[in-house]
């Protein structure tokens, strides 16, 4: 029984402590208030005097050329920062500024960028898209006149073997005028007996007969050569279709990213002061009452 009842007894002083406290803290409702106010407006001040953080970030498509066989490839083979040379557009246009370059696909790639404002990000990321798309440009021209410089040489070579050719058939064709002229000659001598030309005769026809095998021949990889060099021709005056920029997609998308924390820090303010008021006013007591006492 004696224990039950100092339990009992424990619990009751549990309890009338508990309330004291309570009571204590209802009493003091306006410290508590009015500290707790303090502190919220203190932080909400101080966020407002804070500047906002704007994340930036801009959707970037490789530029691209379309050849005569209307295959499109890019001005580089896919993203990769040596082909943009990132590092050092950082040094020519960034000051502390982070600039961040992730890859989406082998012709895609972000640009993001943070700063106290929007107009400053745009700026950058536009100098940078400017950079990589003159960096481009110039890639472009150097394939433009590589592909012109082949297609050329590829032409001139055609040149020469259809001169060369062409100089084959022109002896062939006067080979077989003259050789036709002997042998009608030979038949309308009267002169010569069949048993004196028949032997040269022969070997004439069949130098004729090869001859003739020869310029077909030698014609029909003549218009084969003429028509490979038109296509090449043709090719070099369209050697790129088009082109197309390394450009911007869409829009630069901006966002302020420290909107959520301003929130946050003035709830921590109305917590942080709702904390300390408490315990101020459990303080203040506890003094009063060891005066007291």
């Amino acid at each position: 029984m004696d224990q039950n009842s100092d339990q009992s007894e424990s619990i009751k002083d549990e309890l009338v402590f508990f309330w004291g406290i309570i009571n204590q803290l209802l009493q003091s409702k306006k410290i508590i208030i009015v500290t707790t106010l303090v502190f919220t407006i203190s932080l909400f001040f101080y966020t407002l005097q804070q500047e906002n953080i704007y994340k930036s970030i801009a959707l970037i498509e490789i530029g691209s050329y379309q050849k005569a066989d209307n295959v499109k490839k890019l001005i580089v083979p896919e993203y990769s920062q040596a082909n943009f040379n990132i590092n050092k557009l950082k040094k020519k246009y960034v000051n502390n500024t982070p600039i961040i370059v992730k890859p989406k696909s082998n012709s895609l790639f972000t640009i993001e960028t943070k700063s106290t404002s929007i107009e400053k990000n745009n700026i950058v990321i536009n100098q940078i898209i400017d950079e990589i798309a003159n960096q481009h440009k110039d890639i472009f021209v150097t394939i433009t006149h590589n592909n012109f410089d082949k297609q050329t040489i590829n032409i001139n070579k055609l040149n020469d073997r259809q001169s060369l050719l062409d100089n084959q058939i022109s002896l062939i064709e006067q080979f077989l005028i003259e050789s036709e002229d002997i042998t009608n000659r030979m038949k309308s001598n009267p002169n010569l007996s069949m048993d004196h030309y028949i032997e040269p005769y022969a070997s004439i026809t069949h130098a004729i007969y090869n001859a003739k095998a020869i310029l077909i021949e030698n014609k029909y990889q003549r218009q084969k050569l003429i028509q490979d060099k038109n296509i090449l021709e043709s090719q070099l005056d369209n050697h790129l279709l088009s082109y197309t920029d390394t450009k911007l997609v869409n829009e630069i998308e901006s966002t302020a990213i420290n909107l959520n924390l301003k929130t946050y820090a003035v709830f921590q303010g109305l917590i942080l002061g709702f904390i300390i008021s408490i315990f101020f006013v459990l303080i203040n007591n506890f003094i009063k009452t060891y005066r007291r006492t």
